[in-house]
């Protein structure tokens, strides 16, 4: 293997590493905002400390039902990206003959959480359906009144009150009476997935991705005299500037790619970050200015013009990512 095939294949090893850290970040996010949803509805199921009514109960089980199938849904899809991104580094890395002791897929498919994380989802949803079974077929034969009268005596006083024609208008009591105990629950569990599921989905990998552009905006200003001389400075301080600009490079693409695309439209929209194809040009330029900052581009350059080239690329990338200049 030459050596620059070598180098191309430990550069995306670098982004497949950073892509199973991040699939795997998701993933305990994700179970993160299921798991606190769940005792919300939990508690539900017992005003001020009651065992409540059938048909709340029942409306209550059925959309914890539904939440904890959706969460074993999403679980499961983060989790098929977490091993693929583990088995592409499993690949590479046999590919680049690296030791045993120095792998990092033996690190990321040792001890696994993962059937854990799958039988919490699953568990959730039998106990849901459980609960559900009890509450249409078991609850009415349970001897309560007191908690029962608790929850039926607002149902009773609706239902009873004349409504605008003179007539009881009992089922209309009885579903005000169910919208108004129900209703808050529905909307407050739903926002708090929502919003959370936005959160750790888009908003933070966009939030990284800012950060990313901004050390790469540090080191264009800081390795500026680098690139801007190749082949005149330290041996020592290329080296560095090498390795920053191509460590830069990667990340931009993790982090672009760690956003999903139902997302980036309204990020790109706002200003929040740039188009997905600037990030990539961005990250190209990015390499090449890895691989011309020691003053080797192609045979017969001199060395102003791979300056003139690099300098090119750096406002290139400014250009791409919307780099501020304070200049």
């Amino acid at each position: 293997m030459s050596n620059g095939r070598r180098e191309d294949m430990r550069q995306q090893l670098a982004n497949a590493v950073a892509m199973a850290v991040k699939a795997d970040q998701i993933v305990w996010a994700v179970f993160a905002v299921f798991a606190a949803a769940t005792p919300v509805l939990i508690v539900a199921l017992f005003p001020s400390g009651n065992l409540a009514s059938r048909w709340v109960g029942v409306a209550v089980c059925v959309l914890g039902l539904a939440v904890s199938v959706v969460w074993r849904v999403v679980l499961g899809r983060g989790l098929l990206y977490l091993d693929e991104a583990e088995k592409r580094v499993q690949s590479l890395e046999e590919r680049l003959e690296v030791p045993a002791n120095l792998s990092v897929a033996f690190k990321l498919g040792g001890q696994s959480a993962r059937p854990v994380l799958k039988g919490c989802a699953v568990g959730v949803i039998l106990l849901w359906l459980l609960s559900l079974i009890l509450f249409l077929f078991v609850r009415p034969r349970i001897v309560d009144t007191v908690p029962l009268a608790a929850v039926v005596a607002p149902v009773v006083a609706v239902a009873a009150q004349p409504q605008g024609n003179g007539t009881s208008g009992a089922g209309s009591g009885f579903l005000g009476t169910m919208a108004s105990v129900f209703a808050p629950l529905v909307v407050g569990v739903f926002l708090f997935v929502t919003t959370q599921a936005i959160a750790k989905t888009v908003i933070d990998p966009a939030l990284e991705l800012r950060r990313v552009m901004g050390r790469v905006a540090h080191a264009l200003v800081f390795y500026a005299n680098v690139h801007a001389n190749p082949g005149d400075v330290s041996q020592d301080r290329m080296d560095k500037a090498q390795e920053t600009y191509r460590d830069l490079s990667a990340e931009l693409r993790v982090g672009a790619m760690s956003i999903p695309s139902w997302g980036m439209g309204p990020l790109v929209a706002t200003g929040i970050v740039p188009r997905l194809g600037s990030v990539k040009l961005a990250a190209e330029d990015l390499m090449g200015l890895s691989n011309g900052v020691h003053g080797i581009e192609q045979p017969g350059w001199s060395r102003p013009q791979i300056a003139d080239l690099n300098m090119k690329r750096a406002d290139r990338i400014r250009a791409a990512l919307r780099l501020y200049d304070f200049g």
